[in-house]
């Protein structure tokens, strides 16, 4: 986490491509600049993300996976056509120099700055939950827990 946020605020070369690239680029219009999207999981997000980073795809490029170029970025930083995507890195959200991101932080802990239109997805209650038991058990039995599903287990 330390290196993602050093990452951001040390690396001046991409700082200035992302700054120049976010200004020259308005993609949006009546006073929007950017569009943040809250994500709450299991609520269909990660189909709106990908088509958020698809807008930026021109004809050569269809076959790009933008979603894996931007994770296995260190900073959670990508700049693809005229477009800067972030997620998940709050420095970056918190900054305003991108075009879509989005992140599972509770929306009353974000800072983002004026010019800034919020969405999200929501889902039948009782189906969330659901799925979300899918996908824990899914982890469990693949043996492959992340950071806060132990916790999740136990339920």
């Amino acid at each position: 986490m330390v290196k993602k946020y050093f990452y951001t605020f040390f690396n001046p070369k991409k700082n200035l491509r992302i700054f120049r690239v976010y200004r020259e680029n308005n993609h949006f219009g009546n006073g929007v600049k950017r569009v943040y999207h809250h994500h709450l999981m299991k609520t269909g997000g990660t189909s709106l993300n990908n088509m958020f980073l698809n807008l930026s795809h021109n004809q050569k490029d269809r076959e790009a996976d933008l979603y894996s170029k931007l994770m296995s970025q260190i900073d959670l930083r990508l700049f693809h056509n005229n477009w800067v995507f972030t997620a998940w890195n709050q420095l970056s959200l918190s900054s305003g120099l991108w075009h879509y991101g989005w992140s599972h932080r509770p929306i009353y802990k974000t800072i983002l700055p004026n010019g800034t239109f919020t969405i999200t997805t929501l889902r039948d209650p009782r189906q969330r939950v659901f799925s979300r038991y899918k996908q824990l058990i899914k982890y469990y039995n693949d043996g492959n827990p992340i950071r806060n599903h132990p916790k999740e287990f136990g339920w």
